[in-house]
């Protein structure tokens, strides 16, 4: 073989002579001995089947044969099988003696199998209130296989109430055999009671047409309240009373209250001024009187003489008039409080010289051209209040500025003031009605009457105011020390003069006059209000030069020289030593006519 007497054992190929080895016979022959390589048995069991998820290793991967060598396999061993079904193992040998061994394959199928899915046994928990947190008692699955269970919602959670579902998964210590497995229940979560109390102070509430609303207060606090009126979701306005059920609204909350609102009728407060006096022959009163309730009031008469219709008293004689204003209230205002008042009827109470008497028919008494008329059925009283009759007579005729200095009462007027301290300085007319009714011996002074005289005067021109037909007048009272404006009257012409007619309520000295402000002596601008030597001192310095007057100089510092106590009103539109002395002389009070 190949040359050697010795039979080849490996495997290989091998040049053959072969030659006859006989005493008789010769021969030989070559050819080629081939000697094929063995291929190795392999044994392979089929594994026991797997579980999706296992991982091949030494338990499935275990081909054996009886020659030396090394296997390989594929899918290689760490390969996770992840697909159920039959999976295919193929084993590669690769002999140590590649001379004399090929190189081997098997095969085996290996069944992987789904992964068993634990049972989990959960029972639906009882309910539970809100508030209760997930617990041991509630999260209690269970299964046979060893593992762990997991919950969501996880144990401590407060669930809402309502029907709620809670989860359990559990994950098996053999992760190989087993697969995480979960399962749900639903547990009812009832709501939880909470405590409502109704305010107190809002059931008792009173009448003011505004709806009257209950409120409440929840424990937990800030629960919304729903509030019923009577079965009626709008809060009543109207005084009654009416059952209130007030309701917790909440996703997890419940609980109710019950109470009655009580509304009250309001008070209510008549406000009645009527006048505090009148004068005996006036018009009708009317009552006029208010409740803050704004419902009508009521009047009736309780003493006196006075008659009512409505709202409109008639005076029927002289005393005190008793009025009560009422009003009885209604469903929503209690009734008021009476309200009376007492208008004091008099004959008319202004107090002056003069005589009374009963006249029953139209008087006129006249002086010069001017009148004074005293309406019908007007009584006269004396102090006494004794009624008097008998003609009358006036004590005086009217008066213009060029007479007023002979009577004792006009020259008072002249020296009187307006209300805005203006000085008179003129009389377009005046008359002092001052009346004797009677005679001789029976003569009295009128000293009231129960009604306004008309009393027509003629008016002169006074300096440079002059009256015209159709201008305004306004005609002044003098009380003794000033003139108060009375009321104003249209001028009119008649048998060639101008005349106004005026309403002479009480008896005094009346007249149209005519005011001027008066200069005051005050120049100096030291913030006093009275005349001072400063005053004096600064018309001095203009006097002589040393400073220029101002407009208030000229208005006030030309004072001198005086007529009749005080500046004239036709001034020399300048300041002199003059006015410097009359102005310290005012400063010190040696003048103080003005």
């Amino acid at each position: 073989y190949n040359g050697a007497p010795t039979t080849p054992t490996s495997a290989g190929s091998y040049t053959v002579i072969a030659m006859v080895s006989d005493a008789n016979y010769q021969g030989s022959s070559t050819g080629t001995l081939m000697i094929a390589k063995a291929t190795p048995v392999i044994t392979w069991t089929v594994p026991t089947a797997v579980y999706t998820g296992s991982t091949l290793g030494s338990a499935q991967l275990n081909a054996t044969t009886s020659i030396p060598g090394s296997f390989s396999y594929t899918p290689a061993a760490g390969t996770q099988l992840n697909t159920t079904g039959n999976q295919q193992l193929e084993a590669t040998f690769t002999p140590t003696d590649s001379v004399n061994y090929a190189t081997a394959t098997a095969g085996v199928t290996l069944v992987v199998n789904s992964k068993l899915i634990p049972a989990i046994t959960w029972a639906t928990p009882a309910a539970i209130s809100y508030g209760t947190p997930l617990s041991a008692t509630q999260l209690n699955a269970t299964t046979s296989v060893p593992g762990s269970f997991s919950y969501t919602p996880a144990a401590g959670t407060v669930l809402d109430a309502g029907t709620q579902t809670v989860t359990a998964t559990f994950t098996p210590t053999d992760t190989v055999t087993y697969a995480s497995s979960t399962a749900g229940v639903t547990i009812t979560i009832n709501k939880a009671s909470a405590a409502i109390t109704l305010d107190s102070a809002t059931l008792n509430q009173t009448y003011s047409a505004s709806a009257k609303a209950v409120t409440a207060t929840t424990i937990p606090g800030g629960l919304n309240v729903n509030f019923s009126y009577n079965n009626s979701a709008t809060a009543p306005a109207a005084a009654g009373s009416y059952p209130v059920v007030a309701t917790i609204s909440d996703a997890n909350y419940t609980g109710s209250a019950t109470g009655t609102l009580t509304i009250a009728s309001a008070a209510q407060v008549i406000a009645f001024n009527p006048p505090a006096s009148a004068i005996y022959g006036d018009d009708p009163i009317t009552l006029n009187a208010t409740s803050d309730s704004g419902l009508p009031v009521a009047f009736n008469v309780v003493s006196g003489p006075g008659s009512l219709n409505g709202n409109t008293l008639t005076i029927i004689g002289a005393g005190n008039i008793v009025v009560k204003a009422s009003q009885a209230g209604n469903t929503n205002h209690a009734a008021a409080a009476d309200v009376q008042a007492t208008i004091a009827v008099v004959i008319n109470t202004s107090v002056d010289t003069g005589t009374d008497g009963l006249i029953k028919v139209p008087v006129t008494v006249t002086s010069d051209d001017s009148q004074i008329s005293i309406a019908k059925e007007t009584i006269l009283l004396d102090d006494s209040n004794q009624p008097v009759s008998g003609p009358l007579t006036m004590a005086s005729a009217m008066q213009t500025l060029a007479s007023l200095q002979s009577s004792p009462a006009f020259k008072a007027a002249f020296e009187g003031q307006d209300e805005s301290g203006n000085s008179l300085v003129g009389l377009a007319a005046s008359i002092d009605i001052s009346l004797t009714a009677g005679s001789g011996a029976s003569a009295r002074k009128v000293k009231k009457f129960s009604k306004a005289m008309k009393v027509k005067i003629r008016l002169t021109n006074t300096l440079s105011k002059t009256y015209n037909d159709g201008d305004t007048a306004d005609y002044y009272s003098f009380n003794g020390a000033n003139w108060a404006f009375e009321d104003s009257a249209t001028a009119y012409a008649d048998n060639g003069g101008i005349y106004i007619d005026m309403s002479v309520p009480h008896l005094s000295l009346w007249g149209v006059p005519l005011f001027k402000k008066l200069p005051s002596g005050k120049i100096a601008g030291d913030g006093v209000t009275a005349v001072t030597i400063a005053d004096a001192l600064r018309a001095l310095h203009i006097a002589v030069g040393l400073i220029a007057p101002t407009e208030n100089d000229l208005a006030n510092g030309d004072v001198a020289p005086l007529e009749n106590g005080k500046p004239k009103l036709v001034r020399k539109g300048a300041i002199n030593v003059g006015d410097a002395i009359i102005i310290l002389q005012k400063s010190l009070g040696i003048v103080n006519s003005w």
